[in-house]
């Protein structure tokens, strides 16, 4: 019946005794994704998804909504409340849109991966072709919005090697988040427009296996760190490199974006923060910055 008044809560725990956590809106996973049915034609709208009094660890699970190998579907008018780890947390999704998503303090349970607010797996079907737009992400923990690569964690051995292409990200607003206000850790064809990101960590976070990701007109401002961040590298929880899943970055474009006042660089491309010495090694960059 609509955003706050339709609310579907998560419960368990204390402050002191926490719980295992789950996700609000789930659906069945078969033992690989190729075995996952898919789930097609559907459209969630009109209501609020509240975790706020779900006590967890810090986890993956506690998300507000994970089903994984979707198309033809719609999430429009939804809010997610201070949900454990991502609040939209779907993966592996196929000509379908996310439209006026807001996404409220969420991911709080701190995990080092996943805890944002919409955070989309790739790799798992033939065409994921996907429009975010009209979202606003705040006070969330690792990303507000952000695209990534399941072969991080599942390897190529169960993501068959498919042309994955066509994500658009526009009139989207992320700020406050602990860590970036954008990722994209991972993807193909990839448009990011018109965004506001600020006073995040990083305002844009850029990484991994990239091809053909363009960031057009983007507000990047008082982040604390870099506005815009280019990097070869994430580590595992004990801090060990992820080697051997980064694939090339080949072609990146950024134009005509209004980059200013953040605490580190404006555009930071392979830093030493995150020690390139020991970068993934298998990195082609065709790097444009125009305007």
């Amino acid at each position: 019946e609509g955003i706050d008044i339709t609310v579907l809560k998560s419960f368990g725990g204390t402050v002191e005794t926490h719980v295992k956590g789950y996700p609000v809106i789930e659906a069945f996973k078969a033992d690989t994704i190729a075995n996952t049915p898919k789930t097609n034609n559907c459209k969630f709208s009109d209501f609020t998804i509240d975790g706020s009094e779900l006590h967890v660890d810090p986890c993956v699970e506690a998300k507000g909504m994970f089903i994984i190998r979707m198309e033809n579907c719609v999430w429009r008018d939804i809010k997610f409340k201070s949900t454990g780890s991502t609040a939209l947390g779907c993966d592996f999704i196929g000509n379908s849109v996310i439209d006026h998503v807001i996404c409220e303090n969420c991911g709080r349970s701190g995990y080092y991966v996943g805890c944002a607010g919409i955070g989309i797996g790739t790799k798992g079907i033939e065409t994921e072709n996907l429009i975010i737009t009209n979202c606003i992400t705040t006070g969330c923990y690792n990303y507000g919005i952000f695209i990534e690569t399941q072969e991080l964690f599942r390897g190529k051995d169960e993501l068959k090697d498919l042309e994955k292409r066509g994500v658009i990200i526009s009139n989207c607003i992320s700020h406050d988040c602990v860590k970036s206000g954008f990722g994209i850790k991972g993807g193909y064809d990839i448009s990011l427009n018109n965004c506001i990101s600020y006073n995040n960590k990083y305002g844009i976070e850029l990484g991994l296996d990239l091809n053909n990701i363009q960031i057009n007109d983007c507000l990047v401002q008082e982040n604390l760190s870099h506005g815009i961040y280019l990097k070869d590298l994430y580590r595992w929880k004990n801090g060990d490199v992820w080697n051997g899943s980064a694939g090339a970055i080949d072609g990146v474009g950024i134009y005509d974006c209004t980059v200013f006042k953040n605490g580190g660089d404006g555009i930071n491309i392979f830093g030493k923060e995150e020690g390139i010495a020991v970068g993934s090694g298998n990195i082609t960059m065709n790097i444009k910055i125009e305007g």
